[in-house]
């Protein structure tokens, strides 16, 4: 890529779209976790097995997360160049 001039922004309008649309959904997903996930996978609410079950979730969409930050532009392919 060509070099940035020195005052372009560190953070693009993409990546700040990317970072707004990855908290939004994360968000969702553990509200819904916290007030609903306990019927939707048969456990009691806030036992342990319902916390561990919000916390793993929460572990997982960090891991997919760095997948999807890879990449900057209008990219598809979260997985070109992994190796």
């Amino acid at each position: 890529r060509q070099p940035r001039s020195r005052d372009a922004p560190l953070v693009t309008r993409r990546m700040w779209v990317n970072i707004l649309g990855q908290a939004i959904y994360q968000i969702i997903i553990q509200l819904w976790l916290l007030n609903g996930g306990h019927t939707w996978f048969g456990v009691e609410e806030n036992s342990t097995a319902h916390l561990t079950i919000i916390f793993n979730v929460f572990v997982l969409m960090q891991v997919t997360n760095e997948f999807n930050a890879r990449i900057l532009g209008t990219e598809l392919n979260v997985f070109k160049g992994i190796l």
